[in-house]
């Protein structure tokens, strides 16, 4: 299989830009980052949540068809909000 050199010269294999790697997951396995003010993803490299938090307390979103990144982010908005409705 011949593969495109986006550089020019020659076809072959190209490295993959490191920002193309997403960011790097903590050590529980996951990242969190701000979209904007009060809306967050996070996601384990593969898969993503998001959550948006109110004055009334916090909304998940989870579509993604996994167990993993919902209950994970459910957890990291326990310890990070404690008290508000998840």
């Amino acid at each position: 299989m011949t593969t495109f050199n986006p550089n020019g010269g020659e076809p072959g294999p190209v490295a993959i830009p490191q920002s193309a790697l997403g960011p790097a997951l903590n050590d529980q396995g996951y990242y969190v980052g701000r979209v904007e003010r009060n809306l967050y993803y996070v996601t384990d490299g593969v898969y993503q949540s998001a959550f948006l938090t109110t004055r009334d307390g916090v909304v998940l979103f989870d579509a993604s068809g996994t167990t993993r990144t919902g209950p994970a982010a459910q957890l990291l908005l326990c310890g990070q909000t404690p008290g508000s409705p998840t």
